[in-house]
This record gives C-alpha cells, sequence and structure tokens, in this order.
C-alpha cells in the first residue's frame, strides 16, 4: 500500500466525522459528528480499537518548542501556549430504551456536543442513540426521510421526522441551543425495536423528553496534545469506542468544517505502518522514540507515528495553520503519550 491509498483509507476511516451524505443532499449539515460513530466501516490500515485506554488530557499551559528542523530534533526555550480543548460534554441520556448499553462515542467542538449509544435487546437487535446539542435559534426545516410533525417536548417546541428504521427530533431550548435525538439500527445494520416508525417515535421522544443538559462527563481522551503551531488550537475532541481518539486542530476563528479534511487532525488507529503495506523508504525521523513515515499526496503534509501502544499508531495531517513538516513535527514532539 503506498502513501496515497493510506491517506485515502484514513480519511475513509473518519466518515463518521463528516456530515451524514443523504442528509447533505438535502442541505442538512449535521457538522463534526453522527451516528456513524458506531458503524465505522474500517478499511486496510484501519482496525477495530476494541477498548479505550482512558487517561491523558489536553493539556492547558503546556510547554511548547519553537519550530524545528524535522531531520534533527533541537529543542528551543520553551514558551507558554494556552489551547484549552473542549474535553468533556454537557448532553447525556437521562433515559434509554431497554437493553445492554454501550456508549459507542463523545465528542464536543466548534459548538457542536454529541454523546453516542449502541443499546443490544434481548435477542441481539441494537439501536443506536445519537444525542447532541448545537447552537441555533430555529427547528431544521428539510428532511426527506418522513414527514415532519411538530410538536412540543416539555413545553419547548420541537420538529421529529419518523420512517421506519430512523428517527430524527429537534427540540429548540430557552438558551439559543438545538438540541436533537437520532435514532437508527445499530452495528448490525437491524432495525431496531420492532421495526416501525411508530415505536421509534415513542422512544424518540421519551429520550428527548429525558435528556440531562447538566452534565460534566469527560471525553477522556487515549492521548494528549501540549504542543501546536502558533495561530491553532484545538477546536475538537472526538473519542470514538471503535477508532478512538482524534483532534481537529484550526485557528480560533475556523467555521464548523464541511468534511473532515478541511483542518489539520491528529488521529489514533490500530495496526502498524507495516500491517498496512506501507512504504518502509518514506521513513521520518523518531518522535519520542517511536519511528515515523511521511505522508505526502495531498496540499498539506502528513505523518505516521507507529506503535505509541502496542498496536495503536497515530497520524497527524496537516491543514490551515499546520503546513509544514516541521509543524507537524511539532504537534507530534508534543504528544503527551500514554499507557
Amino acid at each position: 500500500m503506498n502513501s496515497t491509498q493510506i491517506l485515502s483509507e484514513t480519511f475513509a476511516s473518519h466518515e463518521h466525522l463528516a456530515p451524514d451524505a443523504d442528509l447533505a443532499l438535502d442541505g442538512i449539515q449535521h457538522r463534526v459528528s453522527t451516528l456513524r460513530q458506531s458503524r465505522i466501516a474500517v478499511a486496510g490500515v484501519v482496525t477495530t480499537v476494541a477498548a479505550m485506554a482512558v487517561g491523558g488530557a489536553v493539556l492547558a499551559g503546556a510547554a511548547r518548542h519553537t519550530a524545528h528542523d524535522p531531520a534533527a530534533h533541537q529543542p528551543m526555550a520553551a514558551t507558554t501556549q494556552v489551547a484549552p480543548a473542549p474535553d468533556y460534554v454537557t448532553i447525556a441520556a437521562g433515559w434509554l430504551p431497554p437493553g445492554k448499553v454501550l456508549q459507542t462515542g463523545l465528542s464536543n467542538g466548534f459548538g457542536r456536543q454529541t454523546h453516542g449509544y449502541d443499546v443490544t435487546a434481548t435477542g441481539g437487535t441494537s439501536t443506536h442513540v445519537l444525542v447532541s446539542t448545537e447552537p441555533g435559534t430555529a427547528l431544521p426545516t428539510t428532511y426527506k426521510l418522513g414527514t415532519p410533525h411538530d410538536l412540543t417536548v416539555g413545553g419547548l417546541p420541537a420538529r421529529e421526522w419518523s420512517v421506519d428504521d430512523w428517527y430524527y427530533l429537534a427540540i429548540l431550548q430557552l438558551d439559543g441551543q438545538v438540541v436533537a435525538v437520532e435514532i437508527r439500527g445499530g452495528p448490525n445494520q437491524g432495525k431496531g425495536l420492532d421495526g416501525s416508525a411508530a415505536a421509534l417515535t415513542a422512544v424518540g421522544q421519551k429520550v428527548g423528553a429525558n435528556l440531562d443538559l447538566n452534565r460534566h462527563d469527560s471525553i477522556n481522551p487515549s492521548f494528549g496534545l501540549s504542543d501546536l503551531p502558533a495561530g491553532v488550537e484545538v477546536r475538537a475532541v472526538n473519542r470514538d469506542h471503535q477508532s478512538g481518539t482524534a483532534y481537529t486542530i484550526a485557528s480560533p476563528s475556523a467555521q464548523p468544517p464541511s468534511q473532515p479534511t478541511d483542518y489539520a487532525r491528529v488521529s489514533e488507529f490500530a495496526g502498524t505502518w507495516a500491517s498496512a503495506g506501507g512504504n518502509p523508504a518514506l521513513q521520518g525521523r523518531l518522535v519520542q522514540g517511536h519511528p515515523t513515515y511521511v505522508i505526502s499526496g495531498r496540499a498539506f503534509p502528513g505523518l505516521w507515528i507507529d506503535s505509541v501502544r502496542p498496536g495503536v499508531s497515530i497520524s497527524i495531517f496537516g491543514g490551515p495553520g499546520v503546513t509544514t513538516m516541521a509543524d507537524v513535527y511539532e504537534i507530534a514532539d508534543g504528544l503527551i503519550l500514554t499507557h
């Protein structure tokens, strides 16, 4: 596998961080994260990260190094960079349908938060529930999956759509936020519940009526960042039970991305460069004792840091504000790796 293929598959593996394609056709952008968080189709370089290692965090006020030559790391005098990360979520489901519950992922970025769950009922049928909140002063207007129905939930204006395998409920809050509940069949692609729109509607309305909007649940990233190029900061943190931890790095004024590749990203993956069929000739310099491989083929440089933990590697792809290999290595040298 060449570096271009690895790059393509890396982006494909983070499809869940982009808007759902069907809904995007209707002009609806779910921004950073959608329900695909629970059903990531992982190709080539990416296999399932079966268990997330908790601990580690993005450290505000950590020491940063000045830019350096990627061929030979020469640390310079440290200065202070404050780059607070949105490393927690305030929304959670206060009620879920009966069954075994697996928390599938949490994300916070660009003003949007999500909290996902897989609920497996007796008999193995799986249903995915995603609750979210983001700034908004009006309810969404167009989906083509069912007919919109206006209602009130807890005395607040709401709008819902329901078909046999998909349900969406948006509730307009008094504080200028829109909270939402989205339900689909889970990883086994089953429709969940009894397979009817009416059943999903009943469940979705109950989830919506019992949302907890005053939580402070840590995203618990499995690695952290301490050193970023000037002018950018951590704008989004995502932890998924399959693909692991990912950070989006952009300027403080950057708008929500329309696709994952809009901004620089730091992501972890299961596997090694060799298991992915990477070209050993692309090897870069060591980062914290770990081999690295340079990835090219797009407008911004990329780097694979091999085996930061047994069977887990990290990739860094540049973007606006992270435009050189020196920038990429700066981030790599500042990784806070946990075991």
